[in-house]
């Protein structure tokens, strides 16, 4: 049997997304980074998304940024993060860490490139919420959802675990172009052009 146990400080990125209060439209996010060498580091928030490459001030929608190390039995100790710009972030890290950074994401963008979260859907494009870093670009990643018994999911990203919650990029650009579309309210339908057969996905049931 597989272990699907989540692991923030495996050798990869690890991102836990929680949504405690749908009405709300707000997204708890731990974003955990394992044995991140000391120094000075930034952290970016996209300006952009896949698709349209014009400025979209995404860090309007990014509250209360916190940062903390893990210590060697286990216990967090919180340090200290200032904003740089509208879309940055600088710590300093006096020896290499374990480290988390949490904040909350308001999803309440209805459109091709943001985030909403209703009672019916939870639709995340990762590349508004996900920070950069430019020496973990090629860093897999887990990610993990809240789910929901009945829901279905579509997206581009590996499963390893629905009832878990939890799926995997191979690295940064890879999530960013994969989309996160869950409801229980989730048709799919199959059409060939030529000799490739491809999937249209949608909340709403079609109709001919």
């Amino acid at each position: 049997m597989q272990d699907t146990t989540f692991n923030p400080f495996a050798d990869l990125i690890t991102l836990e997304i929680r949504c405690p209060n749908r009405a709300a439209q707000y997204l708890d996010i731990s974003f955990s980074v394992g044995a991140l060498p000391a120094g000075r580091h930034t952290f970016h928030q996209a300006l952009w998304r896949p698709g349209r490459y014009s400025a979209a001030h995404y860090g309007q929608y990014l509250r209360g940024m916190r940062a903390f190390t893990l210590g060697p039995e286990g216990q967090k100790q919180e340090i200290s993060i200032a904003k740089t710009s509208k879309n940055s972030w600088e710590l300093q890290l006096e020896e290499e860490s374990d480290l988390i950074l949490t904040y909350a994401y308001h999803a309440a963008v209805l459109d091709a490139g943001s985030c909403w979260v209703d009672e019916n859907l939870f639709y995340v494009n990762f590349a508004p919420l996900l920070l950069w870093h430019p020496d973990l670009e090629a860093q897999p990643y887990v990610v993990q959802l809240p789910t929901r018994e009945g829901e279905k999911a579509a997206t581009a990203l590996e499963e390893i675990d629905f009832e878990g919650g939890l799926w995997e990029a191979q690295h940064y650009q890879q999530l960013i172009d994969s989309p996160v579309l869950i409801s229980r309210d989730l048709h799919s339908t199959c059409y060939t052009v030529g000799k490739r057969i491809s999937t249209y996905t949608s909340t709403a049931r079609n109709r001919c």
